[in-house]
């Protein structure tokens, strides 16, 4: 055992000398900083952060005490790329890619599984660093320009495709069968990796045959299985170096120096969906999925996940609490100027635009249902591609099934299964009725004086009669050039319809003339608000922590605060006003009235805020902790938009006044709040609030305010809540979230 661990030694002291030796030439500083990047489950993983780190150490400390770093300083940086338990792929470019940008490592050693590896294995090479591992097993490792960098002191699965045509040719094998067993990993797949290394080497010597038989794995033999190995296996090791595509080879290829390089022809055949006969074969990849992935906009709704086993097969999106376009249409409570309307109807065609100029090309069921608000009223549009899992669960003369249909176009309609993708034009027909929709606010494809069933609609314009049957339009209630676009779009022919690209220059037209409006101070006027809450940040110390950093540094800092706020704040039914510097300033209960929930959501933003901030990581600073103050006030207020060089909707009022004193009374990293909210927040009961006491406030006199704690989850959390804390882990943790401790 004694003699093991110290050829373990051995190997690690002369895999570090290695590295460092290395790095010498670059490394003119005298010090020389090693990035360790292994995940931290040492029962899972042999290579593990724990076991490995203090290895180096051991390494570094034997050749220090040699002699054999010449005078340089050895700098170790520990990184996890572990998430949820297993290696995680997006954790390790980011941990690569943050090491690269702040502490600029000579070396790295991990990722140790073979997905992570892969990607940060190309950043090595292209950054010319040498990186050291003992995973990347898989065959795909050997490709020299694209790993050039990459040194692997653990197995591959190319040597194993060796030993298994040695050994087979040695024992004159001729039919083999390959065995898989799918272990259902999510971080990485061994089996897969070793299968691939023996296949791919003996299909390139012999012909191979491939069938696919499935059947159930038996766990009652699994035991004495392991029992068998324990008992009568062992372990060799021995003397390795390394080949030329720096992947460990071991110092005993005797077998090796016989001609072993004369190729053979050979006919393949198979069965299975992967192979057909005769070498000729097509993979059907679901890239799909992959596609809505990288699908990154303002205007379309992020894509986050889908099920696909029956019964229940569903897509998760980003949640946008404002509800769809048509809920917001047919709420005669809420009052949409034609500011308003056009922003959304702008959305809209950002969305179209951007999406028929993708991957997907179209969407094939736009309609105002699938138009969707996020909580700052920016419009976004969903349930686009993935058109394989539209189906339709309605009977073939229902009145549902044919609501569905009276954004369709009329070349469309005469499918009684339509193409799920729809086309381009299709797309334009639909957004010329829900224009309609927004126009005239009385639902789709509304005729004026005809009482007609969805059926009835769809029918008529099925027929394609002239003149043919649309939708009715007034110049009273809206401009004689919306009604030219309305009628462009719904045209008969679909060559005469305008694409996107053309929709969108038309609608600049109309929203300088908008904007001329407005400036005559003809359609936005202030309204009054009973009952709204206030927020209010900004961030202690901030003067100084500016006058310390560049100018550069301060708008990276609050570049990413803001970023990752109003990634919070769209979870909640909030309205941004505006940022002024380090200030913050959030409203509920505008411009869009919630009775007194506008309470209840501010205080549960700000918790999501505060809880945020603190692990949060100022990039030039990161050992600095972001000390936030918050104050939150209930109150009337009067809002509207105030100017005309630039136009801003703002808020007027005592209770704004009130707020900000709120805010710069408090305390750093503490929710500060009235007695207003408080009194508001007691009608709820699940929040906890401690008593501050009388405050003096400039202006106000005294002031009895409370601090609020927490708030505790209840059973009358409905699925918003639950839906909403679900997409704020996703945007805390996903890709792109800057400034986060990932």
């Amino acid at each position: 055992m004694g003699s093991t661990r110290e050829m373990w030694r051995v190997g690690v002291r002369c895999w570090l000398f290695v590295a460092l030796c290395s790095c010498v030439e670059r490394c003119r500083g005298g010090n020389i900083t090693v990035a360790v990047m292994l995940p931290d489950n040492h029962h899972k993983y042999a290579w593990a952060l724990p076991r490995v780190l203090p290895a180096l150490r051991m390494a570094h400390d034997d050749l220090a005490r040699r002699g054999l770093l010449l005078g340089r300083s050895v700098h170790f940086l520990n990184f996890s790329t572990e998430a949820a338990g297993s290696c995680a792929e997006s954790r390790a470019q980011v941990v690569a890619v943050d090491a690269k940008l702040y502490v600029r490592p000579d070396v790295f050693f991990g990722p140790g599984c073979v997905y992570p590896l892969a990607s940060v294995g190309r950043f090595a090479s292209h950054w010319r660093l040498p990186l050291f591992t003992a995973g990347g097993p898989a065959f795909g490792f050997d490709t020299g320009e694209e790993y050039r960098t990459i040194v692997r002191s653990g197995p591959s699965t190319t040597k194993l495709g060796d030993f298994a045509n040695a050994l087979h040719t040695h024992f004159n094998w001729t039919s083999r069968a390959m065995v898989i067993f799918h272990d259902l990993r999510q971080d990485d797949r061994p089996h897969y990796f070793l299968s691939e290394g023996i296949y791919l080497n003996l299909k390139n010597q012999m012909n191979v045959t491939v069938e696919a038989q499935p059947y159930e794995d038996d766990q009652k033999y699994y035991r004495e299985l392991i029992s068998f190995m324990r008992e009568h296996g062992r372990r060799v090791t021995g003397l390795v170096t390394t080949d030329e595509k720096n992947a460990r080879d071991t110092d005993v290829d005797l077998w090796a120096m016989t001609n072993q390089e004369t190729g053979e022809y050979g006919r393949g055949s198979s069965y299975g969906s992967l192979i057909t006969a005769h070498g000729k074969y097509q993979l059907f990849a679901k890239t799909g999925y992959f596609k809505m992935r990288d699908i990154q906009f303002n205007h379309l709704t992020r894509f986050i996940g889908a099920c696909i086993d029956p019964p229940n097969i569903c897509i998760v999106t980003e949640y946008c609490p404002r509800g769809s376009l048509q809920d917001i249409l047919e709420n005669e409570s809420i009052n949409l100027d034609w500011m308003f309307r056009y922003s959304l109807i702008n959305d809209i065609v950002k969305g179209m635009n951007y999406l028929q100029n993708s991957y997907f090309g179209c969407h094939g069921n736009l309609k105002s249902s699938n138009c969707v608000v996020d909580s700052r009223f920016v419009l976004k549009i969903t349930d686009y591609g993935l058109s394989s899992f539209r189906s339709s669960s309605e009977n073939d003369d229902t009145h549902s099934l044919y609501a569905k249909k009276l954004w369709t176009a009329p070349e469309l309609l005469i499918y009684d299964q339509h193409p799920p993708q729809g086309t381009q034009k299709g797309d334009v027909y639909s957004f010329g009725i829900i224009l309609q929709e927004i126009a005239l606010r009385n639902g789709p494809f509304y005729v004026e004086g005809m009482d007609l069933s969805p059926k009835e609609i769809v029918q008529k314009v099925r027929n394609g009669q002239k003149p043919y049957f649309r939708p009715s339009t007034d110049t009273r209630c809206h401009s004689e050039e919306l009604t030219i676009l309305m009628e462009g779009c719904w045209a008969e022919d679909p060559q005469e319809r305008p694409d996107f690209g053309h929709i969108k220059i038309y609608m600049a037209k109309l929203n300088n003339s908008v904007a001329e409006q407005l400036k005559r101070g003809e359609t936005v006027q202030a309204e009054a608000f009973d009952s709204v809450t206030i927020y209010f940040s900004d961030i202690v110390g901030f003067t100084s922590l500016s006058a310390e950093s560049t100018p550069l540094q301060v708008v990276t800092l609050l570049n990413d605060l803001y970023t990752c706020f109003d990634a919070i704040i769209d979870n909640f039914d909030v309205y941004k006003v505006e940022t002024i510097g380090d200030a913050y300033m959030v409203v509920s209960g505008l411009p869009v009235r919630n009775g007194k929930l506008h309470a209840r959501e501010i205080a549960s933003m700000s918790l999501a805020l505060l809880e945020q901030v603190k692990t949060f990581k100022i990039r030039h600073r990161p050992n600095d902790q972001l000390r936030l103050r918050i104050g939150i006030h209930t109150g009337p207020v009067c809002a509207g938009v105030v100017g005309l060089k630039m136009p801003r909707y703002c808020l007027f009022g005592d209770t704004v006044n009130t707020a900000s004193r709120m805010e710069s009374n408090g305390e750093a990293l503490r929710i500060h709040m009235s007695s207003a909210t408080k009194e508001v927040l007691d009608e709820f009961g699940y929040f906890d609030l401690q008593l501050r006491g009388d405050v003096e406030m400039k202006g106000k006199g005294k002031m009895r305010t409370y601090w609020l704690l927490g708030r505790r989850t209840t059973h009358e959390d409905g699925p918003e809540f639950q839906l909403c804390h679900v997409v704020q882990w996703f945007s805390k943790w996903g890709p792109g979230t800057p400034g986060v401790d990932k």
